[in-house]
């Protein structure tokens, strides 16, 4: 009999010990939406970053810096020409043909020479080529300053930053969907939705830039050409009638000037020579 009751409290404490256990799982799995968003996805972020930056070996980085090398080229050039608007309408001939475009152009005359200056967008595969012809064009280089400027790591990091930013957006969104079952479950989630999407498009303007600058190189072009001496001593004579004209033109002014005064001092006119009358006459 003892036995027995031996036995009976041996499996009611096994009972009391499984029915405990169930009951604290039980409790375990009633956890908020909430806190399982706040513990499930603060570590989401740093998980996906560890988990990118572990699948990346040295040979797929290596591939990855010679497939999208990204380079940026400027040059500065400045030459004198024979003439301008002949040299200048072949230089916008040749850069079309390249597929390029004028960003800016400025144009100025005066007494020793005529300028012309403009910034010009050509592909990157071309710009060698277009040098070329326009080097051809001029009679004398005063300067032709190239600069590249290397930003594949820089543009590989944003890559890879945006890729992980986008699979943690993912993430979230998944967890919008199945996990928030609260207002403010929603909330935090759509929080960091928001805060993500915004890394994202700054990322992705940076990249936009990049590839803009790397596949455009950037000349600024300056060509001028020197106005001759003979040329100089025919303006001077030139522009004796053009001196004469505007003499006229200015003594004329004048005139019409001093006729729009006496309009406008009239009353004071007649008031002086009514004064005039009457202290020489009348008095």
């Amino acid at each position: 009999m003892d036995k027995m009751k031996k036995y009976g409290m041996y499996i009611l404490g096994i009972s009391l010990f499984f029915i405990l256990g169930g009951c604290s799982e039980n409790k375990s799995r009633k956890m908020s939406s909430a806190e399982m968003i706040s513990l499930g996805t603060e570590t989401t972020e740093t998980a996906m970053i560890r988990e990118s930056d572990q699948k990346q070996t040295v040979k797929e980085h290596t591939v990855s810096l010679r497939d999208t090398q990204k380079i940026i080229k400027n040059v500065r050039f400045r030459a004198k020409v024979d003439s301008l608007y002949l040299r200048m309408a072949t230089i916008k001939k040749i850069v079309r043909g390249a597929g390029g475009y004028f960003a800016e152009e400025h144009f100025e005359d005066n007494s020793y020479a005529k300028e012309s200056k403009g910034v010009i967008r050509v592909p990157e595969a071309s710009l060698e080529v277009v040098m070329s012809r326009i080097n051809d064009l001029v009679l004398e280089i005063d300067y032709r300053n190239s600069k590249a400027t290397d930003v594949t790591m820089e543009y590989i990091d944003a890559a890879s930053r945006l890729k992980t930013k986008e699979a943690v957006r993912i993430r979230y969104e998944e967890i919008l969907r199945g996990k928030a079952k609260t207002v403010e479950d929603v909330l935090m989630a759509e929080g960091k939705i928001g805060r993500l999407q915004e890394e994202i498009e700054v990322i992705k303007g940076s990249m936009l830039y990049w590839n803009d600058k790397t596949e455009y190189s950037t000349l600024e072009l300056e060509v001028y050409e020197e106005i001759k001496e003979g040329v100089l001593s025919g303006k001077k004579q030139d522009t004796f009638w053009e001196d004469a004209r505007e003499g006229i033109y200015f003594g004329w002014q004048g005139i019409r000037q001093v006729l729009l005064l006496l309009f406008y001092i009239w009353p004071g006119v007649v008031m002086a020579g009514l004064v005039i009358v009457y202290l020489k006459w009348i008095r």
